[in-house]
């Protein structure tokens, strides 16, 4: 894995004597510092390129990758996205240019694609809209690594980009579609956080982005307005960890997860959803449901979306092979816009 100083745009490294895979690639002024980064452990040759997602600090160094010939590969709305100027959600808003025609995508999938390179699989899929509507992971299964783009982070809460599709309901559910594909062993590169983390990361975060859901939806469904939740501090016990960074906190996620749908078989397939995951998340489940009245549960089920099937059916589909998933949820809430700029990073 390749981090710059700030731990930003992770760049996953696969390397081995039929040539070097690589996941996403930071801003286009870093690619050089990239490049000779991967010489200095590999003269194989960079073949492949992933972009996880839409962001530029993924996707930046596309053009000038693939003049030096990496076949690059995404999905098929990283594409579609490049086709206009780009949007990012941190400090309320930024605009980008246009994506250059040479940095677009060669190859698109609709579900998944897997490479069998050095001797090993290394598939990429779709996950649920969570970060952005063309999220994949990215398992390197004889390694036993997986990264997962921005839809997991270790120095931050959860960005949801509103702007190009992502959702609160949908990083739940990709979360667990994580923990559930995650051994004991896993080592999961994270889209901005310092080095690796682990399933025990993983569901610290999944835990987290289920309690908030619960307060703020306990809260909706009495009749509460977004003011109120905002006043009420829900978020106080991980604010500390979680909310310190100014271009993305608190005011910024609760608004999201105020318009978040709640799946309504949540009870029903408590114990098939989360089965074999850590005690705190059937815990945080069955505590929500439990904690609310009829009258509540009904809301909460007229509020459902529909969305993306169970976790058991999305691992089970990431192991043996995708089927192409039911229709997805749609996002229409936006945070409240705030002065940004954007920033960029050197390799140190």
């Amino acid at each position: 894995m390749l981090q710059t100083p700030a731990a930003g745009g992770n760049i996953g490294v696969f390397i081995g004597p039929e040539g070097v895979l690589i996941v996403d690639d930071q801003f286009a002024p870093l690619s050089e510092s990239i490049v000779s980064a991967i010489g200095e452990i590999s003269d194989a040759e960079i073949r492949f390129l992933i972009n996880t997602h839409i962001h530029p600090d993924h996707i930046g160094g596309n053009e000038n990758l693939a003049e030096l010939g990496v076949l690059i590969f995404a999905h098929d709305n990283v594409r579609l996205r490049m086709l206009e100027p780009l949007r990012i959600p941190r400090r309320g808003g930024i605009s980008f240019p246009q994506p250059p025609e040479g940095a677009r995508p060669v190859v698109t999938y609709t579900d998944a694609v897997t490479f069998h390179l050095n001797g090993e699989q290394v598939r990429a899929f779709l996950v649920p809209p969570a970060h952005t509507d063309g999220d994949s992971f990215v398992y390197f299964s004889g390694s036993d690594v997986l990264h997962m783009g921005d839809v997991f982070r270790t120095n931050m809460y959860p960005i949801i980009d509103v702007y190009n599709g992502g959702t609160f309901s949908g990083m739940i559910e990709a979360l667990e579609l994580a923990i559930g594909l995650a051994g004991p062993d896993t080592k999961v590169i994270p889209g901005h956080g310092f080095g690796f983390t682990d399933r025990d990361g993983l569901i610290e975060v999944l835990v987290m982005m289920l309690d908030i859901r619960d307060e703020v939806t306990r809260m909706i469904t009495r009749g509460r307005t977004l003011e109120d939740v905002m006043a009420a501090n829900v978020t106080a016990a991980y604010d500390a960890k979680w909310g310190q960074v100014e271009s993305w906190n608190a005011s910024d996620l609760i608004p999201i997860a105020s318009c978040s749908k709640t799946q309504p078989s949540v009870k029903a397939s408590a114990d098939i959803r989360l089965a074999g995951l850590d005690p705190r998340l059937l815990d945080r489940v069955s505590g929500f449901w439990n904690g609310i009245t009829d009258a509540e549960r009904t809301v909460t089920e007229i509020r459902s979306d529909g969305g993306w099937p169970s976790t058991s059916h999305q691992v089970r589909s990431a192991a043996e092979g995708f089927q192409k998933p039911p229709g997805r949820s749609r996002m229409t809430c936006l945070s409240p816009l705030k002065h940004m700029q954007a920033q960029r990073f050197t390799l140190g």
